[in-house]
């Protein structure tokens, strides 16, 4: 085995086995410490946030130092100058339409119900919802480089298109599992869906941008949701 793919194996194992594997181990941990304490929230948003940029950041100098194509994980778009402004611009024009929703209380409690198992790590404040605006970026454009791109792309080549989008996304999802289970079997078919996508265009532009207001929806609807109850 060649040198280059001893560091890809090494990135492998760290950023879809041992990070996904510590975020399952300690789930029920993390979820009885942001229930107990929830003044800890930005702690852990700023540790998601720091852990996601700098895996980010290995694969990028990898790529970079062995002169591999960073079209093998989807980033085409970043070779066109209006995609990352565009990007930005979506992004941010989606959230301003989200800050100015008024859901009715129908529509509150039944957010209430979809959040219910994420309700622990979603924003209650406005010093935490500013952070989780930061890490729905994060985690739109990292996570989907991550597992929808590189580890996808690791595991296509010893394997079958269908299976490495499986298990990528299996990886995917036990990364979420403090999120609970209902909420990591949804982020597995979002995370499916997006791998489709991806494949269909070749580029991780629509995966990143969908992904980026997934977020930032929860985020925005989080705020309200508790925003109202102080008022009740």
């Amino acid at each position: 085995m060649e040198a280059i793919q001893y560091f890809y194996l090494i990135l492998l194992l760290l950023i879809g086995g041992v990070i996904p594997l510590l975020s399952a181990l300690s789930s029920g941990e993390a979820k009885k410490l942001l229930t107990e304490s929830p003044e800890q929230k930005v702690s852990v948003y700023i540790q998601s946030f720091v852990v996601l940029w700098l895996s980010l950041f290995f694969v990028l100098v990898a790529f970079w130092y062995y002169g591999d194509d960073l079209a093998n994980i989807g980033l085409v778009f970043l070779d066109r100058p209006f995609s990352l402004p565009g990007l930005l611009a979506i992004s941010l024009t989606s959230l301003w339409v989200f800050r100015r929703v008024n859901p009715g209380p129908r529509s509150l409690d039944w957010l209430r119900k979809q959040y219910r198992e994420v309700s622990f790590l979603l924003p209650k404040n406005k010093r935490e919802y500013h952070w989780m605006v930061l890490l729905s970026f994060t985690a739109g454009i990292c996570e989907e480089i991550l597992f929808r791109g590189f580890i996808f792309w690791q595991f296509s080549g010893w394997m079958s298109v269908p299976l490495a989008i499986f298990l990528a996304n299996v990886l995917f999802a036990f990364a979420h599992f403090a999120t609970g289970l209902k909420n990591a079997v949804a982020v597995f078919v979002l995370g499916v869906v997006w791998s489709m996508v991806f494949l269909a265009t070749g580029s991780l532009w629509w995966p990143i941008l969908t992904h980026i207001i997934v977020d930032l929806f929860a985020a925005a609807m989080s705020l309200k949701m508790y925003t109202n109850e102080e008022q009740v």
